[in-house]
């Protein structure tokens, strides 16, 4: 189905750009005016192009059937009860647009931004929403049955949506499930942070989860696991799952303020089997930190830790290093496994940074941000934690 927008986009030029202005000018006439050209021009496909886009501007039930928009916006536009069939949308955004009732089957959203927008009751069935962000947005009583998902949705209204045979791929969800309905439903890569109403999701049948999604989401509710098909206690699978792992457990220590990359890490070993600890997904509610912290350096075989400019200066990072190199000291085997995401490493006096770097080599992590340079680092790190025969 998606190529079918192919030659569309391979066909474009900068001579488009002509048919993009006069295109957009029409749009911003309103619904009326809109609807009256595409039916005096069956043939011509709409092409909105450029940083201008459309604003405050009525275009409830107009027919963008079809469109293509690349690189533009749509700004406090109604668009309520509108045809957005077959539209694609490129690096666009559509902010603060009431989408209410819109029939949106087949639509392709590509690196887009719909926040805080009300698509409440839209037909989204087979929609692709790929890579995009949608942040305090209503998507409550949309159908996107059969639809592919991809990116951000944070903070989402997603009461008795129909996410029936949809696939959601590295997607990271917050927000209130209550009454959305899974079936068939498939979960790569998935993470569920600050979700409610998640024991009000009505299972209509069982659905699929990768095994890196129920690492990521252990913590969710066991009813949650067993209504959406997982039948084994998801403690248990990952408890066996970890058993069987050729790779040594680890604790991940990192300044709070890296705490996107770190994690990262934990998620991306976590998938491979890998056991970790790391600080804000392992702490218990009402634990002990510092106790808890410190038998969790005990128990791991390798202590991974993530120097930067920020865990030079935390008391924390120092400390828990610091137990490592006792623990090194005591039993005579290395396990610190240092690296590095900035310069700082590279140049700063602090003692503890000063040891690692004069007994042992930091690896040079800065390249994580290029997906390329990312796989090779992931491939290095693992076999650094490869358990010995």
């Amino acid at each position: 189905m998606v190529t079918q927008f192919l030659p569309h986009w391979s066909a474009w030029d900068p001579s488009s750009e002509a048919d993009a202005s006069k295109h957009t000018l029409i749009l911003r006439k309103g619904a009326a005016a809109w609807n009256q050209w595409r039916r005096e021009n069956p043939s011509t496909v709409p092409f909105l192009a450029g940083l201008g886009g459309v604003k405050d501007t009525n275009l409830d039930g107009a027919d963008l059937s079809g469109a293509m928009l690349w690189q533009t916006g749509f700004n406090q536009v109604s668009l309520k009860n509108a045809n957005l069939a077959w539209l694609t949308a490129f690096q666009s955004r559509f902010m603060r647009c009431d989408m209410t009732g819109a029939y949106m089957e087949d639509v392709r959203f590509r690196f887009t931004d719909i926040s805080e927008s009300n698509l409440a009751g839209a037909i989204m069935t087979r929609a692709e929403v790929i890579a995009s962000r949608l942040r305090k947005s209503d998507l409550s009583g949309v159908k996107l049955t059969a639809s592919m998902l991809s990116g951000e949705f944070e903070d989402i209204r997603f009461q008795h949506s129909d996410f029936g045979n949809a696939v959601l791929r590295r997607c990271r969800l917050s927000g209130n499930f209550e009454g959305a309905m899974f079936d068939q439903t498939a979960f790569v890569d998935v993470v569920f942070r600050d979700c409610t109403r998640l024991e009000m999701i009505e299972h209509l049948g069982p659905s699929q989860f990768t095994l890196s999604t129920i690492l990521e989401n252990a913590s969710l509710p066991r009813a949650f696991w067993e209504s959406a098909g997982v039948k084994i206690p998801v403690a248990q699978l990952i408890e066996a799952f970890e058993a069987n792992s050729s790779y040594q457990s680890c604790f991940i220590s990192y300044a709070s303020k890296d705490r996107v990359f770190a994690n990262d890490l934990f998620t991306f070993l976590r998938s491979r089997g890998a056991s970790c600890w790391m600080a804000s997904a392992s702490l218990k509610i009402g634990e002990l930190q510092r106790q808890a912290i410190y038998s969790a350096i005990r128990d791991h075989r390798q202590l991974l830790v993530v120097i930067s400019a920020d865990s030079v200066l935390s008391r924390w990072v120092e400390n828990e290093v610091e137990r490592a190199l006792a623990k090194e000291n005591e039993t005579k085997t290395p396990c610190i496994l240092p690296i590095r995401i900035d310069e700082v490493a590279l140049n700063t006096d602090t003692s503890w940074v000063v040891a690692l770097r004069d007994t042992r080599n930091i690896a040079d992590f800065t390249g994580w941000g290029n997906p390329i340079l990312r796989a090779t680092l992931q491939n290095d790190l693992l076999a650094a934690l490869l358990a010995e025969e």
